[in-house]
């Protein structure tokens, strides 16, 4: 058992007419399609008196029927903490995460054993019926327990260090001033937010300038790559760095991943060059999409038009 005390039960949609069909008798949930394409919606469940650092099982029990794709209709997540789903463009996202479905005919049971994060006094359980013109599902309330192990690992910690808009577009005569203008901001990064890993725009290390990528291409690691090397290593972080990256007779768009003790974790090289200067430049592709065995876990990497194939992506999947 726990010490949460349920403090709501109460429907949620993202818009009234997204909203699904609801109903509460006792313990049981109900929501059931709106006859619409647009349906979003269902139930959430707040509990107030959470503990940071404690582990919570969460069980969630639902029927349905006449529901095609049932797969993608019905989930269920736990926000540590109370979602603002306000229409106000700009929704303040809590941290979250799934509840992982067992089906078995038309029944599913979602479960999960979280950690409490630090900061949060409240749980909030979701349940979601969702793209479906037809069809319903009856929920129970979920049975909540302290457990010892937690399903997942202590979460990981990103910051994204890019600069102000009006400080990336000037003209920057070497590489010393950009390491003048990001290595101070991942000091920064790390002073203040203690993140487990820091990302770096792609080609930081020559962006803005002027010249052909042939002459502003350095090795790494190098005297010009060692700041960061440097900062990874003071403060105990991940550090991912863009960087022109010259290999021998080969030059690349890479993005060099520095280890916590200042070495080199891997490197991944730009596949999908862009079309016009960057495709023709002399810059020479990568050919693979490595993924890099880390303490916090396992990192890959795309850069700018890799997004272009959504194999890119599935590939470090």
């Amino acid at each position: 058992m726990s010490d949460l005390q349920l403090k709501s039960v109460e429907p949620w949609a993202p818009h009234l007419t997204a909203a699904p069909l609801t109903e509460r008798s006792d313990d049981t949930l109900a929501i059931a399609a709106n006859g619409t394409r647009t349906c979003i919606g269902g139930w959430q469940i707040t509990y107030s008196g959470v503990e940071a650092g404690k582990v919570y099982e969460m069980v969630a029990d639902a029927q349905f029927q006449d529901v095609d794709l049932v797969r993608d209709v019905l989930r269920c997540e736990a926000y540590w903490g109370q979602q603002d789903d306000s229409s106000k463009g700009k929704n303040q996202v809590v941290l979250w995460d799934y509840l992982l479905p067992e089906w078995d005919g038309d029944t599913v049971r979602f479960k999960r054993r979280l950690k409490a994060p630090q900061d949060t006094a409240e749980l909030m359980i979701r349940y979601t019926f969702r793209w479906s013109v037809t069809g319903s599902s009856e929920w129970q309330l979920p049975d909540l327990s302290v457990t010892e192990v937690a399903d997942v690992s202590e979460p990981v910690k990103i910051c994204v260090v890019t600069g102000r808009r009006e400080d990336r577009n000037r003209r920057f005569g070497s590489i010393q001033e950009n390491v003048d203008l990001y290595a101070p901001l991942c000091r920064d990064a790390c002073e203040k937010e203690k993140p487990d890993l820091v990302v770096l725009p792609e080609i930081a290390l020559q962006y803005g300038i002027k010249g052909s990528p042939l002459e502003l291409a350095v090795p790494v690691p190098s005297p010009e790559t060692e700041p960061f090397a440097d900062i990874a290593r003071e403060y105990g972080v991940h550090l991912m760095l863009g960087v022109i990256e010259r290999d021998g007779d080969a030059v690349h768009n890479t993005a060099v991943l520095f280890a916590p003790d200042g070495g080199v974790d891997g490197k991944y090289r730009k596949v999908h060059l862009a079309e016009g200067n960057e495709i023709n430049s002399g810059i020479l592709p990568g050919d693979d999409f490595p993924v890099f065995d880390t303490a916090i876990g396992r990192i890959g990497c795309n850069i700018c038009m890799d997004s272009s194939a959504a194999e890119s992506s599935r590939m470090i999947g």
